[in-house]
């Protein structure tokens, strides 16, 4: 049985729920996190290994089938060579051309169209990888330019979620204090059809419920320790002080919405 969702994963829900088989490095603990199991450890395409102390807590990328339908729409490019054929069809026979050579050259460019296709989502996802810490969430991106991304988990307001069955879907980040990035740095991992604010994605990972939980709950406890160090660098208060307000330091709201 799945633990209930906690504050701070916003869902928009499509077809399905859960499913499919992740990249997990580790398993539920008693507080609803995934395990601590592996520190000083190296990311695939990141030269610099974890830091002592800074644990992995998860690691995954994008499944194939999620980058070429989904973040290439492939589906929509079948559907638009489906048309063309039919179209070219028609018009050949009302121009009294053979039919089969037409029908012929399109089946060619729509098998090579899909082929490029699918080699393009092929090397997106291996060369991405998703990283969640207790610190940050890491992003390696970039097939030509590769880019490594470290998103500190105290400045990330909210983490959206988008499934789309089998357990497969987006984790999208907000970053806090209008911290924002490019989209063409970011695509493809990126929230789609959003060019004014590009927000940091997970694109196409399997569990991605759990691991949109995982985030929000690593994100919380972060924000807390952050809140700690701020207090414990400040001096002690003197008598007659005014009244302590709410402690300094990002507190991104952690908020479930429909």
């Amino acid at each position: 049985m799945v633990a209930p969702r906690p504050e701070g994963v916003r869902q928009e829900m499509r077809k399905g729920g859960m499913g499919g088989s992740g990249e997990k490095v580790g398993e539920r603990g008693s507080e609803g996190g995934l395990e601590v199991l592996r520190e000083g450890v190296r990311l695939p395409g990141v030269e610099q290994a974890l830091p002592l102390g800074e644990t992995l807590l998860w690691q995954g990328r994008p499944e194939l089938g999620a980058v070429a339908f989904r973040v290439l729409h492939l589906r929509a490019l079948v559907g638009y060579w489906a048309v063309v054929t039919v179209v070219l069809l028609g018009l050949g026979a009302m121009e009294g051309r053979p039919l089969l050579a037409d029908l012929a050259w399109m089946v060619v460019v729509a098998g090579v169209g899909t082929a490029l296709i699918l080699v393009w989502a092929w090397a997106i996802r291996a060369t991405t990888t998703y990283a969640l810490t207790p610190r940050r969430v890491v992003l390696r991106i970039g097939i030509a330019l590769p880019v490594v991304l470290n998103l500190p988990l105290d400045r990330i307001a909210s983490v959206d979620l988008r499934t789309f069955g089998g357990g497969v879907g987006d984790v999208v980040l907000t970053p806090s204090d209008g911290e924002r990035f490019g989209w063409l740095l970011l695509w493809p991992h990126v929230r789609p059809w959003n060019l004014r604010d590009p927000l940091p994605s997970l694109r196409g990972i399997p569990n991605a419920e759990e691991v949109g939980r995982a985030v929000a709950q690593e994100a919380a406890r972060e924000v807390t320790r952050s809140q700690a160090r701020t207090e414990a660098r400040k001096p002690p208060r003197e008598t007659g002080a005014s009244a302590p307000g709410s402690p300094e330091g990002v507190d991104p709201s952690f908020q479930e919405s429909s």
